[in-house]
């Protein structure tokens, strides 16, 4: 009995400290224009290299290649890109992933839109994303990650090659 209590109660703290996360996300970001779930054209980064891209408007400008990265937390840009679209950035930081440490620059990006689905005010990382694009062997100029996709339902149909944002 003691054991099924436990479980319970690490169950609901799992799910609680998900939703702080899922609330937090939702609302450092500004509003969003429903789209009209038009499906999104992607490419893959090489057939051996299965890996989404998406032309991405960001501040009304593009479009620019972008990785949907289901497994990043934060949609990045390249400084590059912030440079171009004068993205102002805070003091860098220290962030650990699963290939090591990185330096990172945030900032907000006024809107990033994939085909009609947009949000405004979203937060980015600015990293050098040079390794990743020796990685997959295709340039890209930021990743498209959960502070995005989170505020939609996302059908991604690999035979059509398109996304749906609902």
């Amino acid at each position: 009995m003691r054991y099924k209590i436990c479980i319970f109660l690490l169950a609901g703290i799992a799910v609680a400290s998900a939703m702080d996360r899922v609330y937090e996300s939702r609302t450092e970001a500004g509003e969003s224009r429903r789209p009209a779930m038009k499906p999104v054209p992607f490419r893959l980064a090489k057939p051996d290299k299965p890996l989404i891209v998406l032309e991405t408007m960001v501040n009304g400008d593009g479009p620019f290649q972008f990785i949907l990265d289901t497994g990043a937390g934060l949609t990045m840009i390249s400084p590059e890109l912030a440079e171009k679209l004068e993205v102002s950035r805070d003091e860098a930081q220290t962030a650990i992933g699963a290939g090591g440490s990185v330096q990172v620059h945030f900032g907000t990006v006024k809107s990033l839109a994939i085909g009609d689905t947009r949000l405004e005010m979203l937060k980015v990382g600015i990293m050098d994303l040079t390794g990743i694009e020796k990685a997959i062997e295709t340039d890209v100029d930021g990743i498209v990650g959960y502070n995005f996709l989170s505020k939609f339902r996302v059908s991604i149909d690999y035979p059509q090659e398109n996304v749906t944002f609902e």
